[in-house]
């Protein structure tokens, strides 16, 4: 879904829908698209703090996953705002990032004054950038060719993939580093491959249960749905203040771009070399500026200069900006949690 003013109230008009039409169901259900590979796998998976792995609330199924992972689990967890505040409080002092970079989070400006404060941060990556500069331990990762696992579409397929190449230096797949890295502190050794690792997300999940892929490399299969529970749905409570009038700076995925890693792959650099400003004629002749001007886009959070395209495909009083591009700097005049605010358009 892309984003806009009042974009959260938006969402949340859209789950009350679904809620209300019944459409939450084995054969329906609500579809958002994203910018990254697997997101999917990664939600499945409970890469965030109110569930474990297949969408089971934290506080109910802990205990369980304690006991499979002979480990005691704290009560909670904190989103990446509670983790930003934390951090700019100084109760986190230790940071592990792992194949995220904050500066493709509004307000990364923010992110990247409260990583300084950070007395231990470690990162785990597979290109080198700003974030891996503030490192004080960076882990490479390795690429989709250089691993193997499975990709989750939004319609539940999921496909097995194997390793193209050997991984490139001293870089790792992501699961032997956090093996490695268990096992050193607890001082237990722990040795896993793929087939130890489906079979545990078999063993606490229902999603992968027919998932035959290990057996064969190349099969495509079903994941089980996600069953909602009844009465678990809640109403979202939705209220939009008044909009803001005034030239607005939208940030968003560009169409020759897949996240912010295809930056580094030189067939889509071909398509689109670099971020450029994307500004409507009417506009761009009020300020007196042409295609390739330099110009400094302002906001309440921040700044930064970049290359004019005009365009037809941005509506007056819209400026659009990749945010694929972690250079062009649009993020950091976001502010939290949004991706559209008013700005100031000035010829350097």
């Amino acid at each position: 879904m892309c984003k806009s003013a009042f974009g959260t109230s938006k969402a949340a008009a859209v789950a009350n829908l679904a809620i209300l039409s019944g459409a939450l169901s084995v054969d329906g259900g609500l579809f958002p698209l994203d910018e990254k590979g697997n997101t999917q796998g990664v939600l499945n998976m409970g890469v965030y703090p109110e569930d474990l792995p297949g969408f089971q609330p934290y506080a109910k199924n802990k205990e369980k996953f304690a006991k499979a992972w002979r480990c005691e689990l704290p009560d909670g967890g904190l989103d990446a705002d509670g983790i930003l505040q934390e951090i700019e409080a100084g109760t986190i002092r230790f940071l592990y990032l792992a194949a995220t970079n904050p500066q493709n989070f509004p307000n990364s400006g923010r992110w990247l004054k409260a990583l300084e404060k950070v007395e231990v941060l470690v990162v785990q990556d597979i290109f080198p950038t700003e974030i891996t500069r503030l490192a004080t331990v960076v882990l490479p990762g390795s690429t989709y060719a250089e691993k193997s696992g499975s990709f989750t579409s939004l319609d539940r397929t999921v496909r097995g993939f194997e390793a193209a190449i050997r991984p490139v230096g001293q870089c790792r797949e992501d699961w032997e580093i956090f093996a490695e890295l268990y096992a050193r502190l607890s001082k237990n050794s722990m040795t896993q491959d793929r087939e130890d690792v489906f079979n545990e997300v078999r063993d606490l999940t229902s999603l992968y249960a027919d998932v035959t892929f290990l057996e064969d490399k190349y099969a495509t299969c079903l994941q089980n749905p996600h069953q909602v529970a009844d009465q678990s749905l809640k109403y979202q409570l939705i209220s939009v203040g008044t909009g803001v009038g005034g030239l607005q700076l939208l940030t968003g995925t560009s169409a020759g771009h897949f996240g912010t890693t295809s930056i580094w792959a030189a067939a889509p650099l071909e398509v689109e070399p670099e971020g450029l400003l994307k500004v409507n004629g009417k506009d761009a002749e009020a300020a007196g500026i042409s295609d390739g001007d330099e110009i400094k886009v302002t906001s309440t959070t921040g700044s930064t200069t970049g290359k004019v395209l005009i365009s037809t495909s941005v509506p007056e009083g819209l400026i659009f900006a990749p945010h694929n591009f972690i250079e062009l700097g649009s993020q950091q005049l976001m502010p939290d949690g949004d991706n559209l605010t008013p700005v100031q358009m000035t010829k350097i």
